[in-house]
């Protein structure tokens, strides 16, 4: 009876592997679940695992940014990011016990020809007036279905790239091109600007700008301190004895399992209506609806290339691989709420549409001749996505 057992056996055992390897993952999601969502604190604590915050930093969790793994809410939601010798990458807005933060961000609003307003950043407490070094205003992105990005590979992004606009359709994306540090350039998808080629890079450096958490790929305990900060520098780093860095390899690795478990939204039923407006005002040729990945075909409406927005969107932060009015296409799955853009300017979805130029400005120009009943049908499908 042995030899007829000896099948069955080896299927439960092998289900049980597999049901091993389900568990394990979904551990270790919940773990990075609860990272994701937990207060760090300065140091020294007594809570080892969860200090090191600082010494200057915009938040104490990543939860606080990206609520519940969604788009920023402001002001929480907002930050500067600069290149600049005193205040770093990023101003930070607080600080440990014993320093005084950066500065204070304060905004005033600038209206445009067409009566659209953008932020503008003040600092208080240090410097008054109108920020005049380079500078760019960003909002926490929403992070449900980050994780498929990464399964979509380069081979799929080069053939819906079109540099040098050969077909003539007003429409040149590229690739964000980055360095990398094996000499080879690697292709940029994840941030605003596709700055980062992986989640586990773009989770380093906002654990180190927003957190002032040192890691493996930003390992200074001091985060964004410049070396004009001397009190900053001479700040207790959160080490243990056999630590190397405050937020390790499997803090980074946790982290990055919880963000694969964030699925997109469940779309809801087409809006055929709004579908066919979508891509007849051109907003489709940018907004791909799926992108070729090693999981299949994902639903993005992003072809995730850098496209030439127009001045009205452009920043003065200089990056090497993009221009001022270049932005990556950002996906449309979580519409549901703003606010919208990449600093937050755009309350609604008409607004945001309305500020696309540069290679959008035939899509923008095509909704504005839409009735009122042609919009509410596009916003339907949009907030369907």
């Amino acid at each position: 009876m042995t030899h007829f057992r000896l099948p069955l056996l080896l299927s439960t055992v092998l289900c049980s592997l597999v049901l091993s390897a389900q568990d394990i993952a979904g551990l270790d999601a919940a773990t990075g679940k609860a990272i994701f969502e937990k207060l760090w604190v300065q140091a020294p604590a007594s809570t080892g695992a969860s200090d090191g915050l600082g010494p200057f930093y915009n938040s104490r969790s990543c939860a606080a940014c990206h609520p519940d793994g969604g788009r920023g809410l402001l002001p929480q939601g907002r930050v500067l990011q600069l290149d600049d010798p005193r205040y770093g990458k990023q101003l930070q807005t607080s600080a440990v016990t014993g320093l005084k933060a950066e500065a204070q961000l304060q905004w005033i609003t600038e209206s445009n020809a067409q009566g659209l307003d953008r932020p503008l950043p003040v600092l208080v407490d240090r410097d008054t007036g109108p920020l005049i070094m380079p500078s760019s205003v960003r909002m926490a992105p929403p992070l449900h279905g980050v994780g498929l990005l990464s399964t979509v590979p380069v081979s799929a992004l080069e053939i819906l790239a079109d540099p040098d606009d050969s077909d003539a359709d007003g429409i040149s994306g590229r690739i964000a091109w980055l360095e990398s540090g094996t000499g080879q350039a690697v292709a940029g998808r994840y941030g605003w600007k596709a700055s980062e080629p992986s989640l586990q890079a773009q989770i380093a450096r906002a654990l180190s700008l927003d957190l002032g958490l040192g890691n493996p790929l930003y390992p200074d305990h001091w985060g964004d301190c410049t070396a004009l900060q001397h009190d900053c520098l001479a700040a207790p780093a959160g080490l243990g004895p056999d630590e190397q860095f405050e937020a390790g390899h499997l803090v980074m690795d946790m982290l990055e399992s919880y963000l694969q478990s964030l699925l997109p939204p469940t779309p809801e039923a087409m809006q055929e209506r709004g579908y066919g407006l979508f891509r007849q005002s051109g907003c489709a040729a940018c907004h791909i609806e799926e992108l070729a990945s090693a999981m299949g075909q994902i639903k993005a409406w992003s072809d995730l290339l850098l496209h030439d927005m127009g001045p009205g969107l452009a920043d003065s932060l200089p990056v090497p691989h993009a221009l001022p009015a270049e932005w990556r296409t950002a996906p449309l799955w979580g519409l549901d709420s703003g606010p919208y853009l990449h600093d937050g300017r755009a309350r609604t979805l008409d607004e945001a549409i309305r500020w696309h130029a540069g290679e959008a400005a035939s899509a923008t120009e095509a909704y504005l001749g839409l009735n009122e009943a042609e919009r509410e049908d596009l916003f339907a499908f949009l907030l369907g996505l």
